[in-house]
């Protein structure tokens, strides 16, 4: 009896590939470092987006403490990208280094449930906040969307990682609603 032919495999998409790794990491990866892998998977898929050339990419940043400051920047220039961290590892609600940044593309991981991150009359008025209720002082969640957000450019799109509940203080139930009418979640 002859023997079957196999079908040709059909060759998967580098994003069909991502994605299919990412799911098979979900269960056997802590959650706390499976958005570090998903985060890096999103970035190689930008990358991709632009044809392999990094030569079109620039990285800006902020980071506060020191030596993940200088990781971050080692990292990059290891991987020859454009890179702008800052002039110094610094705090970025009280002092943002990049106040006229626009970018085209967010891609943020910022601490989860900061507590105490102002005093209550520190950066009451800050134009990042830009018409919206001004983030509580007990919780730097709804801080850190609004910041994203005034760095987005007009067409700008932001993906970011914040903690399961997050979202559900009632100071920031403000932040809810604007979400919910400004983009999806997946």
């Amino acid at each position: 009896m002859p023997a079957k032919k196999s079908a040709p495999k059909k060759s998967k998409s580098f994003e069909e590939s991502l994605w299919e790794t990412a799911t098979k990491l979900r269960g056997s990866v802590e959650s706390s470092e499976y958005k570090h892998v998903v985060l890096s998977l999103i970035f190689l898929k930008f990358v991709e987006s632009h044809h392999g050339n990094t030569k079109d990419i620039s990285v800006y940043g902020q980071e506060m403490t020191n030596t993940t400051y200088k990781l971050a920047k080692m990292n990059l220039a290891v991987r020859g990208l454009s890179a702008n961290l800052g002039e110094v590892a610094a705090d970025t609600f009280f002092k943002d280094q990049h106040t006229d940044l626009k970018a085209d593309y967010i891609m943020a991981n910022p601490p989860f449930n900061l507590k105490d991150w102002r005093g209550p009359d520190e950066l009451v008025h800050d134009a990042r906040w830009g018409g919206y209720e001004t983030p509580p002082t007990g919780n730097a969640n709804y801080a850190w969307i609004l910041h994203m957000v005034s760095k987005l450019s007009e067409h700008g799109v932001a993906g970011f990682v914040l903690a399961n509940g997050a979202m559900t203080p009632a100071k920031e139930r403000s932040a809810k609603r604007w979400s919910r009418t400004t983009w999806s979640t997946a």
